[in-house]
Parts: C-alpha cells; sequence; structure tokens
C-alpha cells in the first residue's frame, strides 16, 4: 500500500507542477535551491505547496522539458510552523518533527522513484521565516519503490516554497 500511495503522490508531482494555483490556500511559485540523486544534480524551478486536509507537502521541480520532469517532494503531517531539525523517515506520523522524501525522474512511460527510508538517523534543517519553508538535507538512503535491489543517497540543499 506504501508504494500504491508513494507512486500517486509522484503522479500527482507530475500532474501539479503543470497545474496553475487552483485555491487560495495552495502555493505554487518558483523555487530556488538544488537536490542530488546519486551523482545528478537537479536545480529548483518550481515548487507548490498544495492545500491538503491531511498531511504538507512541499513539491519541486525542475520543470518539464520534453517528455522529462525531475521531482523532490517533502512530506510532513502537518505543514511546519518554525524552524527545526526534522528526522527523515519512510512515513511520517503525528508525533511531529518528521519529515518523508520522495524523488521521482518521470520520462515519458518511464517512471524511477525513490522513497527516504529511516536508515542512518538523518535529520533535515528545516527553516521557518514569514510563512515560507526552507529544506536543507544531506545525504539520506532512498530505495527504489519498484525494486528492493536499488537504492541511492539524495541530498537537497535549501529547497524552497
Amino acid at each position: 500500500m506504501k508504494k500504491s500511495f508513494l507512486g500517486f503522490i509522484a503522479l500527482g508531482i507530475l500532474f501539479g507542477t503543470s497545474c496553475k494555483k487552483s485555491s487560495s490556500s495552495s502555493t505554487t511559485g518558483s523555487g530556488k535551491g538544488s537536490w542530488k540523486v546519486g551523482s545528478n544534480t537537479y536545480n529548483v524551478v518550481t515548487v507548490l505547496a498544495p492545500a491538503s486536509s491531511g498531511t504538507w507537502q512541499l513539491l519541486a521541480s525542475t520543470g518539464q522539458s520534453g517528455a522529462s520532469i525531475n521531482t523532490i517532494s517533502f512530506i510532513f503531517f502537518k505543514m511546519p510552523t518554525v524552524s527545526g531539525s526534522y528526522r527523515v523517515v519512510d512515513g511520517v506520523s503525528d508525533s511531529g518533527n518528521e519529515v518523508q522524501m520522495v524523488s521521482s525522474n518521470i520520462n515519458g512511460s518511464s517512471n524511477t522513484t525513490y522513497a527516504s527510508t529511516s536508515t542512518g538517523n538523518v535529520n533535515a534543517t528545516i527553516t521557518v521565516t514569514g510563512g515560507k519553508v526552507s529544506i536543507s538535507m544531506p545525504d539520506t538512503w532512498a530505495q527504489n519503490l519498484s525494486t528492493t535491489t536499488d537504492s541511492v543517497k539524495i541530498s537537497a540543499n535549501a529547497v524552497t516554497q
């Protein structure tokens, strides 16, 4: 079920980053920062913070180039309101100060999605300033959702809403 849910998130990222703002409580705009998947570095072009009655997400995208798009999503139980250290986990709970990371490379009908694991006890630094959220995450192990034998380190530098 977790793989289906994360796959749904990846599809939401693909379609959400190409849509216009549909609600006054969602935030879409240009972003700052970059993230790294293995040896590949991606620069943030678009950021989407969708309104949700459940978890809160910060989605960053490279923007679509032909049939290809690269995304990273940070999922919180609720929108962070204070700066601090958040443990990178494989699924957020209501205990607070946790963040899950999902990164996708979508190229036509091919999709590779990695999700954070709880391996290594890694903490991301969350900074909240003027209602905007920035995330810096050191190298974090992530597993390919399609196979248990593929994992990679992912990091993010100041992905900003």
